[in-house]
């Protein structure tokens, strides 16, 4: 809780038999002050009751876990308790539960572009974990309901529900042309009934002078809720639903990854994959007239689910062969670091071969993949067997330890400083450029959370919300570069290393137009000092830039650096302390003299060049040619 801030409970109770009626809102722990000293009077009648209190300073690190619920403070008796909840009770958030948490909603709208598209938002956990009845996940109350995959144990609901992403995805904007698209994931679990229920809840208009709640059920649950008939397909751009989350694991690991192969037989039952997502789709959503009506194939988009492995028969692949015509989306997660899912080890040792490994894993492990699934998708839409788009379900900084899978905290702490390193948000930023010139659309970074892991942030009281390395280069892309076209780059003289028979590239560039505005990437994959048998000396590297026009009214230089300014070190993090930043230089256009750029100190760089495992960007605006060549913009670097 967020000390100082208002916050309420609320809950519909009931009893029989307690002395007095009297039953209370009950803290443990750290919060126990919180505890209700004026208990309410329950009757035989439900009704709601409310509790508000001030959220207290943060509990100290050392204390055990809080616990929140509901006492009978003497006696005994029986209590019924419906809809508990405790939320923030402010004007921030408009006095009402289910609402966005105000700092962190800001600061998440803080790394998308204030206008224009934005990005698409994947609520995976939050929608997916869980078992209710559709009719509960399309309200404001998720419910458990018995499940039979864990032996007829009962499960908990979902800790969101679709109205609640939905009213989330509304408020990032004022039209469906500058909102986010939401991205929802659900149980592999649900039927084919449930999907047509969800799909009719999302994309069918209710007009209560002609339609009734018995001709549009679902329908008309979505108009009692908003009062409005509009659909939720006409507040964004696009809507995508994912058919389970990595089921590839079939079951494996207890995760509740479940697929529909063979339990435990992990990567294998892609087909039967497909045959169940072309089922429960076709069958039981586009085969509905209202999907027709209502051109809902243009407004709801599948997704399916693949790994790493991008052959026409590997798992997701076979699955959008077996359902090519509800297919449009297929996702490959584009993790960079050791990836525990193929069987990586943590780097255990902190050292300079580490950062370095770290700056080209993306290059090393991701790029081939994202080559090899750009080629699928090509092959298969040639020969008419699928039609899809793809999307990085997941991926950014990876390299940690599954949480319970390592007791030794020594080797936890080098893998966080690792994954969380400038090094790595360079590889990551890397790997989504490269992911967006193979055709790649949507890219999710899991996750936006706090602490330690797969994490975008400190926690709030660990250092003030700080961002981690990962999410400022995210940023970097999202708020500066504008613009989706993806142009050639080529290369001359790009220094390398040898590595394990292989020459690895030691720098890259990407380059996006917006019409006459020019956005380009100049990433350094180079650690300075002696390792892996090569003398990288300062890390600087001469950079030369041709650019295919020569003039231009504005550029500017935004950087991964310390907050000062001065170039930051690769192997540094913010996990502490805020060490890493992004930081703007205006410069003089005069800088693009007949078309050419050349980083130094003048430009936006360092005495020699562009210093070593960072990321630049530059960005030019109103760009002219004049009779200047349209060509690839060329990136010539020199030196070693």
């Amino acid at each position: 809780m967020k000390p100082g801030a208002t916050y309420r409970a609320e809950v519909w109770l009931r009893q029989e038999n307690i002395p007095n009626g009297q039953v209370r809102f009950l803290a443990t722990g750290p919060y126990a002050s919180l505890t209700q000293s004026t208990p309410w009077t329950v009757t035989g009648t439900w009704k709601k009751f409310t509790y508000n209190f001030t959220g207290p300073a943060y509990p100290n690190p050392a204390d055990r876990h809080a616990a929140l619920g509901i006492e009978v403070p003497s006696g005994s008796g029986t209590v019924w308790i419906d809809n508990f909840m405790v939320y923030r009770y402010d004007a921030d958030h408009n006095y009402k539960p289910f609402t966005p948490k105000k700092e962190t909603f800001t600061e998440l709208m803080g790394s998308m572009p204030a206008s224009g598209p934005k990005p698409a938002v994947r609520f995976y956990t939050t929608t997916y974990a869980g078992h209710s009845p559709m009719k509960r996940l399309l309200s404001n109350y998720a419910s458990s309901r018995i499940d039979y995959i864990y032996n007829i144990n009962p499960a908990s609901g979902q800790f969101v529900t679709v109205p609640h992403a939905l009213n989330w995805s509304l408020a990032t904007g004022s039209s469906a042309q500058d909102r986010v698209v939401p991205y929802i994931v659900l149980s592999e679990e649900y039927t084919e009934v449930e999907w047509a229920q969800v799909v009719e809840y999302l994309g069918v208009p209710y007009d209560p002078a002609s339609d009734s709640p018995a001709s549009k059920p679902w329908a008309y649950l979505r108009y009692q809720q908003r009062g409005v008939g509009t659909p939720w397909t006409d507040e964004f751009r696009e809507i995508v639903l994912e058919l389970g989350n990595e089921t590839w694991h079939q079951g494996v690991g207890g995760y509740g990854w479940d697929g529909f192969g063979r339990p435990g037989y992990v990567h294998l039952g892609g087909t039967e994959y497909g045959l169940f997502a072309n089922y429960y789709f076709t069958q039981g959503v586009t085969g509905k007239s209202w999907w027709t009506t209502y051109n809902l194939a243009q407004k709801i988009r599948f997704c399916l689910n693949a790994n790493y492995d991008g052959s026409e028969t590997a798992y997701g692949e076979m699955a959008a062969q077996h359902a090519p015509s509800v297919t449009s989306y297929l996702g490959h997660a584009n993790y960079v670091g050791p990836k525990w899912e193929t069987g990586d080890r943590p780097f255990e040792v902190f050292d300079d071969h580490g950062v370095q490994e770290m700056l080209v894993g993306g290059y090393l492990t991701m790029f081939p993949l994202m080559e090899q699934v750009a080629e699928t998708r090509d092959l298969l839409k040639a020969r008419g067997a699928a039609n899809y788009e793809l999307v990085a379900y997941e991926g950014g900084p990876s390299g940690y330890y599954v949480p319970g899978t390592e007791s030794d905290e020594y080797k936890v702490l080098i893998s966080e400083r690792y994954g969380k390193s400038l090094a790595n948000a360079v590889s990551a930023l890397d790997t989504w450029l490269y992911s967006s010139l193979k055709g790649f659309t949507h890219q999710e970074y899991y996750s936006f959370y706090s602490g330690n892991g797969w994490t975008s942030h400190t926690m709030p009281r660990a250092g003030g919300f700080r961002r981690h390395t990962g999410w400022l280069a995210l940023m970097m892309r999202n708020l500066y570069a504008s613009g989706r076209e993806m142009l050639e780059t080529s290369f001359q003289s790009v220094p390398t290393y040898r590595r394990e028979g292989q020459d690895v590239p030691l720098m890259s560039a990407y380059t996006i137009r917006d019409n006459q505005k020019y956005s380009v990437f100049v990433l350094s994959r180079k650690l300075d000092g002696e390792h892996d048998n090569v003398d990288f000396g300062d890390g600087v590297t001469p950079v030369t830039i041709r650019l295919p026009f020569n003039s231009c009214t504005s550029v500017k230089r935004y950087a991964l650096t310390a907050p000062d300014g001065s170039p930051a070190d690769p192997r540094d993090t913010n996990t502490e302390a805020a060490k890493v930043a992004i930081r703007a230089v205006s410069l003089n256009p005069s800088v693009i003299a007949q078309g050419v750029l050349t980083i130094n100190e003048e430009s936006g760089g360092v005495a020699g060049g562009m210093p070593g495992g960072t990321a630049y960007l530059y960005v030019f605006e109103n760009t002219k040619s004049g009779n200047f060549p349209i060509a690839p913009i060329q990136l010539l670097l020199l030196g070693n």
